[in-house]
Formats: structure tokens, sequence, C-alpha cells
């Protein structure tokens, strides 16, 4: 249970969860967690713990939620974000430059992932791959802190029990349908990635 503690990586590679900037945020962060290597991540360890609970031994364990695996459009349920529509995406929130589809009214994100790119990529330069005869020139808007978003979401219910249209700049400002559960651990607001 403490390979992620001792294990050797290549400096720019990422074989595992630990090796990513998301946990070391999170062990700088919460020094009380990280000093113990055994406490535990909700990550695959059932055979670690089944050799655990088959010695028979008695341990104390912490475990935190550090992120979950979903796609976007199960972010509503789990986090409280709708993703329908133009401004469905929890980062860009109300500087997108979505669209919708003149046939079909359907939204396109097509070419709003460039603005991500560091200013001296090669594809903010390229014309001919993506909108045509375009440079991306714009940078993307820092992303919101945790606290940010905490503070964001602290006027929401965790059941929003009005019309999604009543909510106060619902569609203008922000796509928010409820408070999530997750604001309810004391960590979840220093996570990089909710």
């Amino acid at each position: 249970m403490t390979w992620h503690a001792n294990h050797q990586t290549d400096e720019g590679s990422i074989c595992h969860p630990s090796d990513a900037e998301a946990w070391r945020h999170f062990d700088w962060t919460h020094p009380d967690f990280a000093v113990e290597p055994r406490n535990v991540r909700l990550e695959p360890l059932i055979e670690e713990l089944q050799n655990l609970w088959h010695v028979d031994e008695t341990f104390a364990m912490r475990a935190e939620l550090m992120w979950t695996m979903n796609n976007l459009s199960a972010y509503r349920m789990a986090f409280g974000w709708s993703s329908a529509g133009v401004m469905g995406c929890p980062v860009c929130i109300e500087n997108t430059r979505a669209f919708y589809l003149q046939n079909g009214r359907k939204a396109c994100y097509f070419d709003c992932n460039k603005q991500f790119l560091p200013p001296d990529h090669p594809y903010r330069r390229n014309k001919k791959s993506f909108t045509k005869n375009q440079v991306e020139r714009k940078v993307s808007r820092p992303r919101l802190t945790g606290e940010q978003i905490r503070d964001w979401v602290e006027e929401f219910n965790p059941v929003v029990e009005v019309p999604l249209s009543l909510l106060d700049g619902y569609g203008i400002k922000h796509k928010w349908t409820k408070k999530s559960i997750f604001w309810e651990l004391e960590y979840w607001s220093t996570h990089l990635i909710r």
C-alpha cells in the first residue's frame, strides 16, 4: 500500500496517479495526510486490503476521495454544473467561444481547446487543420480556485427545488444547478481536479 510513495518515476512521465501534479498538490496542502504513506486514497487497492483482511490484524486507515472519473454529461449529477448548451464548459464558464450549429441547433465547441495551449505551441498558428485561416491569440482565463468555486456554490442548496430558469444568473453567468455533496468534504476545495 506504500508503492505510490516508494516507486521511481521518470521526470515528465505519469505512470501512476501519484506522479501527477494533482497528487503532489494534495500532499503539499494536506501534509498531515501525506506524512503517512499508508493513508489510502480511494483507488484500486483490493489486493492489499484482502491481504490485510486475511492476516487478521487491526490497523487504522484514513481515506480521501481525490477525484472522480465521469464524462461531462454526468457533471451535473455529480457536481451540479450543467454541461448542456454553449455555456457547458466548467472551465471557460461565461467566456466560452462555443456556438450553436446552424442546422440542428446543437452546441459546438469546435476549436475552443487551442486557447489552453502554451502561447508558442504550433497548433495556435496552424491555419489549415482547425478553423480555416485563423491564428489563436486568445489566452484562457485563469482557472478558478477551489475556494472561489466553493464561495460561488455556497448560495445553492444540495437540491434545487425551483426551475433552473429562476436561479439568479443561470445560463448567463453560470450553469450551477445545485451544491454538490462533495463540498462537505473539508479538503475538496484544495483539489486541483474536481
